[in-house]
């Protein structure tokens, strides 16, 4: 009857934060067993366990994880972090021992791009140190040795300057393009630089210049090249 009489108090005409203000009301006071109307148990199987010790909270937003501001904010994504907060408040609020997920697709996509930024901060450092080093062993020159990684640094700084203008204006792009972009780029740019500046080291002990190539000289049989 209480129930009923909150109800009835709405009037003949209501609007719909005067029922989500007696929804909240019946949701925080009460329990599955004493809500004024006992729910179907069709209903309450889809989202509580028999045990009544797991139950799955389902929350609604208006748009979906991929959606994206012009200025490249995505508001669902920030809105996983805001809802950990407020459960994380809620149970040090009760204190009670409780362990809670927040799952979905939002939810997964945050996650990607906290383990994408981590993976960068990372790999990054230990890819250049190696790189460094492998390169000094093999060139033992300071010129030679940064010449490939100011070539990929360059490649690099272009390459993800595409990915910012292609995601902004034309597609959605994984947000583990830009690691793997990093550690492609790092492998074979390092890779063909070697390749390149080790044929130019051969063609100048072989004598030729910078302008010409020289020309070999052949003994015995005529290369057919």
């Amino acid at each position: 009857m209480t129930f009923l009489q909150q109800v009835y108090d709405l009037g003949p005409v209501y609007n719909s934060s005067a029922v989500a203000a007696l929804a909240q009301s019946v949701v925080s006071s009460s329990t599955l067993d004493s809500y004024p109307i006992k729910i179907p148990t069709q209903l309450t199987t889809n989202f509580v366990s028999t045990n009544n010790r797991t139950m799955l909270v389902m929350v609604s937003f208006t748009v979906t994880s991929s959606y994206t501001k012009v200025d490249g904010d995505k508001p669902l994504t920030d809105d996983v972090g805001v809802l950990r907060n407020i459960i994380g408040e809620l149970k040090s609020t009760n204190g009670q021992s409780i362990t809670t997920f927040v799952t979905g697709d939002a939810a997964m996509t945050a996650d990607m791009q906290t383990s994408s930024t981590n993976d960068m901060s990372l790999i990054m450092p230990i890819t250049i140190t190696i790189i460094i080093v492998l390169m000094g062993l093999l060139f033992r020159s300071l010129l030679g040795e940064f010449l490939p990684l100011g070539a990929v640094g360059v490649a690099l700084g272009i390459s993800e300057a595409l990915v910012f203008v292609i995601g902004s204006t034309v597609a959605q792009i994984n947000s583990m393009t830009l690691t793997m972009l990093f550690s492609i780029l790092m492998g074979v740019g390092t890779d063909y630089s070697v390749f390149i500046i080790m044929r130019y080291r051969e063609e100048r002990i072989k004598g030729a210049n910078r302008n010409k190539r020289c020309t070999p000289r052949w003994h015995g049989q005529v290369s057919p090249l």
